[in-house]
């Protein structure tokens, strides 16, 4: 038997199929992916006939952007791929089998956008006015992303002078970061600080990978005229004339010429006050204490807030309080005021029994008396004068009321005030304090001294009525030779009444009871007592306790 083998010759029975896609994975590529990358397509085609082969081509490959492999099938990137240009591409691969038939398909890989390029600031500009708030449009601050997928961009601002970044909702609030759909939404604003100067800032903008600024903005700035400000001020003067200046006294932030009007006159003297702020000052004769007078200044727009002058006229010879200066303003806050403090040595404050009291200043040279009177009789230690004695010396006293027992410190302060019950200015030499819990005012009226004694008469005569004593002004005191030869102080209290007297025969201040005193007086004038200051002072214990038992007679019970 022999074997024999009968080849069957092919015949083109059939064309190829059609292409598939044979990679279950998404036809899909990242921008920017580099040559070679597959896209997630494969092509497959069949051709029944055995002997026929099938290969691949692409007929449209997307501009050169995708290859195919002729025998596999697998289509890769060849090219750029960018999702802001494209998002998709569109190829069409061909399948040739050997026996010539082909087919064609169309498919469409998918470009994926990757963040790959930084935000762009369109705008970055602000049109305000001085202290304007302004809420920050598209108009002033916008940015967008050229990436295809929408991002939230981040704004950062910095260098930010005259104003803050605030979120509408949140005022008062300053901010220095925030979001595009905020400005978008109209949530944020910026408030100008109201100063002179434009406002500054630098934006910073995000998209999360890509940092575009700090980029300063362009900004339209218009100012306002603001009303000039006036400070009240102090001045203390002699008798003589006082010139001076108010322009040094006065604020305008727009530095506009400035034109003075004076709105009330002082109550004594003469007064002119120039249109530029000089001015000049002439006490009346015979005054001494504080006036002032009120002004304001203009812009030729706005008038500025109501100021107010002081000016203390100080008697020849009396010195302004130690380490005081001549002029003071609302506007000096490098002055503090601790009566806690003593003063220092050497200064014209004396301490005896922990309360200061002036030393006698000379008013004038010493004189020796003429009259007839004052050589006949001995000095009345009383709180009556005799009218043709010629004063040695006068001496600021002062009258202080307080509402308690307790010791107080009199320090020097310059500043005025007027007792309601008395239409005289009177000068507030000195102020009491407890060095805590505050002060309570002092009068000082800078009288005659003849007015002296009689208001002393009438001090007698109201505390032996009981009236309540709260404020009593008393002024400068000219003494007789043989009498007081530099001065004294009074104290007042609610409570009670303490003379303090200043003897030149005496080492040092020595306190006794007024009362004693005006006692004493009435006695004189009924006896004819020849018994001189100094025996009142040595005696002032007898006194005291006779007083006391008048006291316990009269007084009703409790």
């Amino acid at each position: 038997a022999q074997n024999f083998t009968i080849a069957v010759t092919d015949v083109n029975e059939s064309g190829i199929g059609p292409i598939s896609d044979t990679d279950a994975a998404a036809d899909t590529v990242l921008e920017n992916s580099a040559n070679g990358t597959t896209v997630g397509l494969t092509a497959f085609a069949d051709d029944p006939d055995g002997t026929d082969t099938v290969s691949y081509s692409l007929d449209d490959n997307a501009g050169g952007r995708f290859a195919i492999h002729a025998t596999t099938g697998v289509v890769t990137v060849n090219g750029a791929l960018d999702h802001e240009t494209a998002t998709s591409h569109s190829v069409t691969i061909r399948a040739t089998s050997s026996d010539g038939s082909f087919s064609t398909q169309n498919f469409t890989i998918a470009v994926t956008d990757l963040n790959d390029n930084a935000p762009v600031l369109v705008h970055n500009d602000l049109i305000l006015m001085e202290g304007e708030t302004v809420t920050l449009a598209n108009g002033n601050l916008q940015s967008v992303d050229p990436d295809g997928t929408p991002v939230v961009l981040t704004y950062t601002v910095g260098g930010v002078t005259g104003g803050r970044f605030e979120r509408a909702a949140s005022p008062g609030v300053g901010i220095t970061l925030f979001t595009q759909p905020e400005v978008d939404l109209g949530q944020i604003v910026f408030v100008h600080d109201g100063g002179e100067l434009a406002p500054t800032y630098a934006v910073t903008v995000s998209d999360g990978v890509f940092l575009v600024g700090p980029q300063a903005a362009t900004i339209s700035f218009t100012n306002v005229n603001d009303a000039p400000h006036a400070a009240n001020v102090s001045f203390e003067v002699g008798t003589s004339t006082l010139l001076g200046s108010l322009l040094s006294w006065v604020e305008d932030a727009d530095g506009d010429p400035l034109a003075f009007l004076l709105l009330t006159a002082p109550t004594a003297g003469t007064l002119q006050l120039a249109p530029d702020g000089s001015f000049s000052y002439a006490p009346a004769n015979t005054m001494a204490g504080v006036c002032s007078f009120a002004y304001q200044v203009s812009d030729g727009q706005a008038t500025s807030n109501v100021a107010v002058v002081s000016i203390t006229v100080l008697l020849d010879g009396v010195l302004p309080p130690p380490g005081d200066g001549h002029i003071r303003s609302d506007r000096d806050s490098s002055s503090s005021d601790d009566s806690s403090e003593a003063p220092p040595p050497n200064s014209p404050l004396d301490v005896d029994g922990g309360m200061l009291v002036p030393e006698a200043v000379p008013h004038g040279p010493a004189k020796t008396s003429t009259s007839t009177d004052t050589t006949d009789r001995p000095s009345d230690p009383g709180l009556t004068s005799d009218a043709n004695a010629e004063p040695e010396f006068q001496q600021p006293l002062a009258v202080l009321a307080r509402g308690d027992a307790e010791s107080g410190v009199m320090r020097p302060q310059p500043s005025a005030t007027v007792d309601a019950d008395n239409s005289t200015a009177v000068q507030d030499e000195a102020r009491v304090g407890d060095g805590a819990a505050g002060e309570t005012g002092v009068f000082v009226h800078l009288g005659q001294s003849g007015a002296l004694w009689r208001e002393l008469d009438e001090f007698h005569q109201t505390v032996e009525s009981g009236t309540d004593v709260s404020a009593i002004a008393i002024g400068s005191v000219g003494t007789i030779a043989s009498g007081l030869t530099v001065g004294y102080v009074l104290w007042v209290l609610r409570s009670g009444l303490v003379l303090s007297s200043i003897l030149a025969s005496l080492p040092a201040w020595t306190m006794f009871d007024p009362l004693v005193v005006v006692s004493a007086s009435g006695r004189m004038d009924e006896e004819q007592d020849e018994e001189s200051l100094e025996d009142l002072v040595e005696n002032q214990a007898a006194w005291a306790a006779e007083r006391q038992r008048e006291n316990r007679i009269t007084e009703p019970l409790p």
